[in-house]
């Protein structure tokens, strides 16, 4: 496509072919009826009462009916499939179940979703703790160790606000576009647990996925696999990021037009996984292989030892007094601000594309001569390890 908005233009013709055919398989007075029957009007508003959706709406706890807007076969839930006007690019679960409701009595829903939520303020005392993991169905209708095919597949979809999410089962999905959390609702806390696996291993598949989530944060003690990205922030989130011990992920950290928010590697975590805000783990030992897209993100180590072998990609990184950063293999550090409180390791090909504020301690470690690329500001001390000489501003000479 020659254009950006010929990308839009077919999406929204795609959206929209997909909820016609919501209409003309179920939610439409055309075919079975079934639907309209399940129509209640309450105080002049109209509600669909199907006990299948009403049972998803309500997260398992109650049945919540599902508001309709005015001609009744359209749901005021913002953003799903059969909404006005079309965003989400699939049937949420509440949809996929009304549509059982509405007689299609063969899907099911587990194949496609783990779980979702749809309540609100569940936290503190309420919070959830979520055990049910989503993976390949076996004929018994349980979930086995294998990866999940479907497209679009979700093994887990917050869309309530004010919740507070801990992770316990482990998401294992392999189809095309499938995801292993999304979160569309603001204000959440989501925990992958310590020897928790989400992995999305299919064609643009996401472990991650934030959708317009402001003031969302995620604590990763866990495994997180992405084949289109690890962790995604989408448009317009505003997001807390803490990577903390245990954690693993493959694939990369991106952030699209108008994200911003912060990522902290080496917050220390409480007994439930969830991060301590500003408290430092000086156990804490990650290595990324990945890249790190993120323009509008602060990025920082708080405490014990990060190692980066890609592309990074941050409005400014900084490096507290606690933490170790080690820039190795291709790695490419490339923000506006860099500045260094602990000790900042560069090795093999790894390069600084900016100034460096150096207030601790500056290693370089290369068995050939080397030229510092960029400036040296601040008073701590530099290290050369290996053969060869540093040059430093093209102008100063240091022997290692």
């Amino acid at each position: 496509y020659s254009s950006l908005q010929e990308r839009i233009n077919k999406r929204n013709i795609e959206l929209t072919m997909m909820h016609e055919m919501g209409h003309a398989l179920a939610f439409t007075r055309l075919i079975r009826n079934l639907f309209e029957k399940k129509i209640a009007t309450v105080d002049g508003l109209k509600y669909f009462i199907g006990s299948n959706s009403a049972q998803v709406f309500g997260d398992g706890k109650s049945q919540r009916p599902i508001r309709l807007e005015s001609t009744g076969f359209h749901f005021q839930v913002a953003d799903s499939l059969m909404n006005m006007p079309l965003y989400y690019s699939t049937l949420m679960e509440f949809e996929l179940a009304a549509m059982i409701d509405s007689g299609y009595n063969d899907i099911k829903l587990r194949d496609f979703y783990g779980r979702s939520i749809f309540t609100d303020n569940n936290t503190g005392t309420g919070q959830i703790i979520n055990t049910t993991g989503y993976s390949k169905l076996n004929s018994q209708g349980q979930y086995t160790s294998q990866a999940n095919e479907n497209t679009y597949g979700i093994g887990l979809h917050v869309f309530g606000k004010n919740n507070t999410v801990i992770q316990r089962g482990n998401i294992l999905t392999s189809g095309t576009a499938a995801v292993g959390i999304r979160n569309d609702g603001e204000n959440n806390t989501l925990v992958v647990s310590p020897g928790i696996v989400v992995s999305s291993t299919g064609h643009d598949g996401v472990g991650i996925l934030l959708v317009n989530s402001m003031g969302t944060k995620l604590d990763i003690n866990g495994t997180v696999k992405g084949k289109g990205a690890s962790i995604y922030f989408n448009t317009g989130s505003r997001y807390t990021l803490n990577v903390m011990k245990g954690a693993h992920i493959e694939g990369d950290i991106v952030t699209s037009a108008k994200s911003t928010g912060t990522i902290t590697f080496g917050t220390k975590a409480d007994n439930l996984g969830r991060s301590i805000a500003g408290q430092a783990d000086s156990n804490f030992n990650f290595t990324l292989s990945g890249k790190i897209l993120t323009p509008y993100a602060v990025t920082s180590m708080l405490g014990g030892t990060t190692t980066f072998l890609n592309r990074v990609e941050s409005i400014s990184v900084t490096v507290a007094e606690q933490a170790k950063l080690i820039l190795s293999g291709n790695a490419v550090l490339d923000c506006n601000t860099l500045t260094n409180h602990g000790e900042l390791t560069r090795a093999d090909s790894a390069t600084v594309a900016r100034d460096v504020q150096n207030n601790g301690k500056l290693i370089i470690a290369k068995n050939v001569d080397y030229t510092f690329p960029t400036k040296i500001n601040g008073a701590g001390p530099m290290f050369k390890f290996g053969a060869g000489k540093l040059i430093i501003d093209k102008y100063s000479t240091r022997t290692g």
